[in-house]
């Protein structure tokens, strides 16, 4: 998996929200993505 960070200007905010069938939170792979996201969201802004 490789997610790419860019660099934003000005004062960006947003919302991340996902979506996953019943149970896929399981599946290595979506759980996986799922932890990346949550460690990276906190940091995307520079």
């Amino acid at each position: 998996m490789h997610i790419t960070r860019v660099r934003c200007t000005g004062n960006p905010h947003r919302k991340l929200l996902t979506c996953t069938r019943r149970g896929a939170r399981e599946r290595p792979a979506v759980a996986a993505a799922l932890r990346e996201l949550r460690a990276l969201a906190p940091k995307a802004v520079a």
